[in-house]
Order: C-alpha cells, then structure tokens, then sequence
C-alpha cells in the first residue's frame, strides 16, 4: 500500500535509536512516490516521495516534495521543509534542536537513492536495476496522467 508525504505527520512520534545518518539509510525504504507532469515546463515532473523503516511495530518515515530541474535532474523542492515523525534523542525542545534536526534529515536523504527510485518509476533508470515489480501504477486525475509507486 502506497504511503503518501502528506501523511507522515499522522503518525505517532518516534524517537531514532542513533544520530548516525548513514545508519538510518541503510533501513529505509520507500513507501510511496507520487508524480505529476509540471504545468509550467511540459516533459518534466514533479511529486512526493516517502522513505521509512518499520522496527518493532513502529514506523518511522520522511517524506518530501520533489521536482525535476531538467531531465533525469530531480531535487528537493524545499530542504527545510521535510516532513517526518523521528525525533532524534539529544534534541531539545528549542528553535537550535529543530534546526539540528532538519540537517541531520536532509543528511538522510542525501544519502537515500531516492532520485533512481523516482527515474525507474518515469521509465527512465539510469542503472541496470530493472523496473520495480509493482511498476508505476497510471492514472488521469484532474485531466493529467499521473502515476504511484508502491512498495
């Protein structure tokens, strides 16, 4: 079942065993990817993208908005602006903490091969992993094809 980024803040808060981003990344997953051709530059997309690991009946997610620059190009669309129910233990309730937080987030995904993810789902690897099973799953919505990926 796809995951979408919208709803990670609807999970219950988690806090992360370890600061160490490397990690962290070497147990997520994606869990939901969801793209839709931009308006404003035709041939590119843009979506949603949600990673996370489950231990012990918890599940902890990031998810984030994405776009695609130019072809195969695909970044944030605002590194401030992920969404996740992790809290991380040295962490205090501050303005410093939250910001500690964000970077250690963005340092997550950073290493998370979440742009191949995005390209096998456009039909566009770039490596010699074949197509996800589940495959890009189609849709028109509002009049524009859009598609989901499920892990």
């Amino acid at each position: 079942m796809e995951f979408p980024s919208w709803m990670v803040p609807s999970l219950e808060p988690t806090s992360c065993p370890t600061e160490c981003p490397e990690e962290i990344a070497l147990r997520m997953r994606p869990i939901g990817t969801h793209a839709y051709p931009r308006d404003d530059e035709p041939g590119l997309w843009a979506g949603q993208t949600t990673w996370a690991w489950d231990e012990k009946g918890v599940r902890h997610a990031v998810g984030w908005d994405w776009v695609e620059m130019q072809r195969d190009v695909l970044v944030l669309s605002d590194p401030m602006a992920l969404v996740s129910n992790i809290a991380f233990p040295s962490h205090e309730k501050s303005e410093l903490g939250e910001r500690r937080r964000v970077l250690l987030l963005n340092s997550i995904v950073y290493l998370l091969p979440w742009q191949e993810q995005v390209r096998m789902g456009l039909g566009r690897s770039t490596s010699k992993v074949s197509q996800l099973s589940v495959g890009p799953k189609s849709a028109r919505i509002g009049g524009r094809k859009e598609w989901a990926l499920a892990a």
